[in-house]
């Protein structure tokens, strides 16, 4: 599960770094127009001890409902990196320039 989790935020995700008070604050985020599976990756996360807000972006126009979800701030971070982690290099990259450890990973 956590190798498909990796995968799924490396291809529909992104990792975003939001400047607050001169600091990097880290955000992991995933969209989907898929509910069900919404649901079910942030179920997993959360029983595996990340903290998740989830909203969604009603439908407009053509545009049907898209559902999102974001693990904030570094220390959920670290603990990402440690348990999941990206294979997305512009997403490593920037977890290197974070100065976050990717070693010791639970596989």
């Amino acid at each position: 599960m956590r190798a498909f989790i990796r995968g799924l935020f490396d291809t529909d995700g992104s990792l975003t770094m939001w400047k607050t008070n001169n600091a990097l604050y880290p955000r992991i985020y995933f969209s989907n127009i898929s509910e069900k599976l919404v649901i079910q990756t942030k179920k997993f996360l959360v029983e595996q001890g990340f903290r998740v807000t989830s909203w969604k972006t009603p439908q407009n126009g053509n545009r049907k409902t898209v559902y999102k979800i974001s693990i904030n701030g570094i220390p959920m971070l670290r603990k990402w990196v440690q348990e999941i982690n990206f294979s997305n290099h512009k997403n490593l990259d920037k977890v290197r320039m974070l100065g976050i450890s990717q070693e010791n990973k639970i596989l």
